[in-house]
């Protein structure tokens, strides 16, 4: 079965739309078209939706990258608001539909994106080397260190006492000589532990200090940021110079900036100054221009009446109800079930979180209801009020 993925909103610029070509081709090299609505046009290609999303991981990923070179390719000559990858409609008329319920948000996010590009930001420490430094600067933790090599444990045979006598027998009987035990540690175990946990305290203000000065540095030139995940430590990246053994390389910066193209060169001179000032510490990954996926907040989907009806029961509500009453049976159930009152019973978390995203989906649906189609409360749950609602949700 046919229909169409959408990869993008732009402008719509009318004749000019057409004066730059579009230099590739969608998903499974499917020419790419433009659908327009008012002063908006999707950009679209025609899928099989039996096939898309349905071949396996390899297949998925060839795809999101052809996604991800038509979005570049449009922002060569375009202002790209990008659509989630998968985002599909049945047709051609189905897209005018979407653009038409959602033309507000979607011109307000264009008209925020315009001019704007997405720059991407990591920053890499070797944590061993930064371990080493720390515990040769810092006066406390070298003091700490040699008081943990002085307090060594003696030997566990022997005796002790004056020097036998010749002739003397040895007595096996003595008791040997151990380490005192303090909360199960040796004295030594526990200076040791000491010493560990303030070289990673130290190590974590430095992070901190060393993270804030980047971002500092960089917000300066940026409309809106957005912090992304952070990688776990990477044990397989060798040690800087060439060296023996192996690093472990923490991700300790991870952060996307929206930037007006025409700061975009001081953006790249904040960067260079950074990396040039931190550059035995800090390996820097400069990623960009993009479009701005990041700062793309809306999440579309249309009406689905097994959602909305199971989120309707879990907050025990009639077919009819107002984003008030919504509101109520929430706080009545939140209160009831919170964990805190049943700390004994290993579900209530689950329960709880339940309750949340049944609020959730119920206030997305009312406001769509309210903001598209004009409807006012008490609000339907009806499938048939529900398969025909287009729901808009702010994810930021």
């Amino acid at each position: 079965m046919e229909g169409k993925l959408l990869y993008a909103i732009i402008a719509n610029e009318g004749e000019t739309l057409w004066d730059h070509p579009f230099p590739c081709t969608g998903i499974d090299d499917a020419p790419l078209e433009i659908v327009p609505y008012r002063d908006l046009a999707a950009v679209v290609s025609a899928i099989d939706l039996k096939r898309f999303g349905r071949e396996g991981e390899e297949r998925l990923q060839a795809d999101m990258v052809r996604y991800q070179q038509v979005n570049l390719a449009l922002l060569q000559h375009h202002t790209v608001v990008p659509m989630r990858f998968g985002f599909t409609a049945r047709n051609r008329e189905h897209v005018e539909e979407v653009s038409e319920k959602t033309y507000l948000q979607l011109r307000t996010l264009l008209n925020r994106l315009t001019g704007k590009v997405e720059l991407i930001v990591q920053a890499f420490w070797d944590l061993p080397k930064v371990l080493q430094e720390i515990a040769a600067q810092d006066e406390s933790i070298l003091q700490a260190k040699v008081g943990a090599t002085l307090c060594g444990c003696p030997p566990l045979s022997g005796h002790a006492g004056p020097p036998l006598q010749p002739g003397h027998p040895e007595p096996f009987d003595t008791p040997p000589v151990r380490p005192e035990l303090v909360e199960g540690r040796t004295i030594n175990e526990q200076r040791s532990v000491e010493v560990g946990r303030r070289l990673f305290t130290a190590a974590e203000a430095r992070k901190k200090g060393l993270t804030a000065v980047i971002h500092a540095s960089l917000s300066l030139w940026a409309m809106d940021s957005s912090e992304g995940p952070l990688n776990t430590l990477n044990h397989s990246l060798p040690l800087e110079g060439g060296g023996r053994g192996r690093g472990c390389v923490e991700h300790i910066f991870n952060r996307s900036y929206l930037v007006e193209k025409e700061y975009e060169p001081l953006f790249d001179a904040a960067i260079d100054q950074l990396g040039t000032r931190y550059q035995s510490d800090i390996t820097f990954n400069y990623i960009g221009p993009l479009p701005a996926y990041s700062f793309t907040n809306l999440e579309f989907n249309q009406g689905n009446f097994e959602v909305i009806d199971r989120a309707r029961q879990t907050l025990a509500l009639p077919e009819y109800a107002s984003l008030e009453d919504i509101k109520a049976a929430y706080r009545r159930l939140a209160l009831t079930c919170h964990p805190d009152r049943h700390p004994e019973d290993p579900q209530s978390g689950e329960r709880f979180r339940a309750i949340t995203h049944a609020y959730e989906v119920l206030e997305t649906y009312c406001h769509s209801l309210q903001n598209f189609l004009g409807v006012t409360p008490p609000y339907s749950f009806a499938r048939e009020q529900v398969e025909r609602t287009f729901m808009v949700r702010e994810s930021r």
